[in-house]
């Protein structure tokens, strides 16, 4: 998704490079946190079953 911008957005004090990763890296944390936290939710209501 992070590929679908144009360069022509992107100003020379910006540093696509830092923030295309830092996307990215946000995307994959809130990713696997809500995975977590459905998890969790899961062996609660089969621990309280």
């Amino acid at each position: 998704m992070s590929e679908a911008k144009s360069d022509a957005v992107w100003s020379e004090d910006m540093d696509k490079e830092a923030h295309i990763g830092t996307y990215d890296a946000f995307i994959k944390g809130a990713t696997y946190g809500t995975i977590a936290v459905i998890a969790v939710v899961i062996l609660l209501a089969i621990i309280t079953l």
